[in-house]
């Protein structure tokens, strides 16, 4: 496993390097939506409501939603490009003769893609400081739980993706559905308590929305796991449901790709 990611690793490095101005226009992208976001949070300053202003500023605010979502797109739509630009290249068979089980395939290029989404991550949060983020500096071991729990909790839906991906020589259309219903439910610009009730109800099926609760409460206001137990234990819920389903969904398309022979099919 660990030599398979190394070798996906190096080939995402080679294939970035190749294409520097594919790299310079998401550098490019990255760095316009945390000076909108610095510019649309002035024109509300002073204004924040009371939902908002816990978290210090609007600043602060936008640049977790759009960290998290930065993170979101890379989990759930990593191992099902990566499949899916298998499948068309003619490869996915070397790299099923290599792997015995196509579940690591799919684990690895998921992973590979997220520690790729670092990058721009890490100048998100850069270019936020600069602009005068602030976040609270206590309790760093309850913030590196607070990041893996929400990882948990979102991980399943990428692997899911992958394996459906595998099977059906598609996209993922639930990870499309999430993203798009998380940019719009899930607080990334405004909060969740603005919403109708009928929206607010469907919003608490998101992870995203119980992702976004908790980095912000842990990051921005230094709360602890006990003010944010909802947001906790509605994580680790999806995380205990979305393993099992997600680990069984992918045992259930390596065997229907083998037994049907559809791996060199696109």
């Amino acid at each position: 496993m660990g030599a398979m990611l190394l070798a996906m690793l190096r080939r995402d490095w080679i294939t970035q390097w190749s294409y520097r101005g594919a790299f310079f226009g998401r550098t490019i992208a990255c760095a316009s939506s945390v000076f909108s976001s610095w510019f649309l949070a002035n024109c509300f300053s002073g204004y924040e409501p009371e939902p908002i202003a816990t978290y210090g500023n609007y600043f602060n605010f936008l640049i977790f939603g759009l960290l998290l979502m930065q993170w979101t797109q890379s989990i759930l739509f990593g191992a099902t490009g990566r499949i899916r630009a298998l499948q068309v290249e003619g490869s996915l068979e070397s790299w099923a003769a290599y792997c015995p089980s196509l579940g690591r395939l799919i684990w690895a290029e998921a992973l590979s893609v997220q520690l790729a989404s670092i990058w721009p991550m890490m100048l998100t949060l850069g270019l936020g400081f600069a602009l005068g983020l602030s976040i609270d500096s206590s309790g760093v071991a309850l913030k590196l739980g607070s990041v893996l729990l929400c990882w948990a909790a979102l991980c399943p839906l990428g692997i899911w993706g992958g394996a459906f991906t595998l099977a059906f020589k598609r996209s993922d259309p639930l990870g499309r559905a999430v993203l798009g219903l998380s940019w719009l439910l899930s607080g990334v610009f405004y909060p969740v308590e603005v919403l109708p009730k009928w929206l607010t109800l469907l919003a608490y099926f998101l992870p995203t929305t119980h992702a976004l609760d908790l980095l912000r409460g842990v990051f921005l206001r230094g709360d602890d796991w006990a003010a944010l137990s909802g947001s906790v234990w509605a994580l680790v819920l999806l995380s205990a449901i979305g393993w099992p389903l997600a680990l069984g969904t992918v045992r259930i398309c390596d065997r229907i790709a083998r037994r049907y022979g559809t791996l060199g099919q696109y």
